[in-house]
């Protein structure tokens, strides 16, 4: 009976059930956010310009993508930048006023303020005259006052990454006629995987789990209850290392799943951005990317798809495997291939033989799509 293999699926993995890639997601979240008429589409569309600028005196071209979760990134430091350590150490912050302080208007500033305020002359025989207090009217004539001193600043003063999260997720919906290559794969071969680790957000993996009716566990089930990870029974072990479209946190660690048959005003539960964010101390993260290391110290078989090895972490968690196996077999699917001497793979060589060139690890590399390495991946988990 062949040994069980650990899967590790990366972005690559469901671009052929027609979701955007971490380029393509840039501009498809920013044309959303135009359709909508969004005010968040103009800072996303600045944070998009300070990002190419950058790429540009680094000798990049001006015309080359923007991966979405640097943008992410950026956009999280400007929202929170007055909280930002380094604030103290920088003179001047650009204020994005890219045309100009906003024109006063000292007219509507006048009646706001004269309305604001109105002296109401009770007729009671125990009361006499008294102000009233329009709050509305004070607001917009403070408002006003800030925007001329504030420049375009102050209207991204109060932005949030909720309308960029809820855009995003908005945009990786799957289309269940075009998931047949994942099905294909679960259903002959979900018996030769003990885990599916995956570092996608969208439910590619779940809905064809469900669609060939194989259950599947989060490792959840007693998470909310007594902040541990456990896998039950013998259904399919799924990790969402980053977490999923359809999690929700509250109370820092609790984790809520909607099925969308709801209305959530909770934030997502999705690790997103570059290195700095993807070690975060609240939820089940750490306990989640734990579970995945255990799990894949017991096997020998590694399949890795459409992960680009961009996360320090991971890598770190691979090359340790690499570096404790003996007589192991790793497969990489991707279409850009892999790079056989990539930092992950340094310890690959069995230093137990006096020789030091038999691999304690093969490698095999596959340059294309999921979809038409179906039958590489097939005699690699069978064999």
């Amino acid at each position: 009976m062949p040994k069980q293999a650990v899967v590790l699926f990366g972005a690559g993995a469901s671009i052929d059930a027609g979701l955007p890639s971490a380029y393509r997601l840039t501009n498809a979240v920013y044309q959303k956010l135009v359709d909508v008429k969004s005010d968040d589409a103009r800072l996303f569309g600045i944070i998009i310009a300070k990002l190419q600028l950058r790429n540009v005196r680094r000798g990049g071209a001006p015309f080359d993508d923007v991966n979405v979760e640097e943008v992410y990134d950026a956009l999280k430091k400007f929202i929170g930048r007055d909280h930002d350590i380094l604030a103290e150490f920088v003179q001047s912050w650009d204020d994005l006023n890219l045309s100009g302080s906003s024109e006063f208007d000292a007219k509507k500033f006048f009646d706001n303020l004269a309305n604001a305020f109105v002296l109401r002359n009770d007729r009671g025989l125990d009361r006499g005259a008294s102000f009233q207090v329009n709050k509305r009217q004070l607001v917009e004539a403070t408002e006003a006052l800030q925007r001329a001193f504030g420049g375009e600043f102050y209207r991204f003063r109060g932005a949030s990454l909720e309308p960029f999260l809820a855009t995003l997720t908005s945009l990786l919906e799957v289309d269940e006629g075009r998931i047949g290559y994942m099905k294909r794969l679960l259903e002959s071969h979900a018996h030769q995987i003990s885990c599916i680790a995956t570092l996608n957000y969208d439910r590619v993996v779940e809905q064809s789990l469900e669609a060939i009716g194989s259950k599947f566990d989060l490792g959840l089930s007693q998470w909310n209850e007594k902040r541990f990870v456990r896998f039950h029974g013998k259904s399919q072990r799924l990790i969402k290392l980053h977490g999923s479209v359809d999690w929700h946190i509250s109370n820092q660690d609790e984790i809520v799943i909607n099925d969308g048959s709801t209305g959530l005003w909770l934030p997502r539960a999705m690790i997103f951005g570059g290195q700095d964010s993807k070690l975060v101390p609240h939820g089940p993260f750490l306990h989640l990317r734990h579970e995945f290391q255990r799990f894949l110290r017991q096997e020998n078989k590694l399949l890795v798809v459409g992960y680009s090895f961009g996360d320090a972490h991971l890598n770190a968690i691979i090359r340790s495997w690499v570096a404790t196996r003996h007589k192991s077999h790793m497969m990489v699917v991707n279409p850009s291939g892999f790079d056989p001497n990539h930092p992950v793979m340094a310890y690959s060589k069995d230093r137990r033989s006096p020789v030091a060139t038999n691999p304690s690890v093969s490698l095999e590399v596959v340059a294309k799509p999921l979809s038409d390495a179906l039958p590489e991946i097939g005699r690699f988990l069978s064999n």
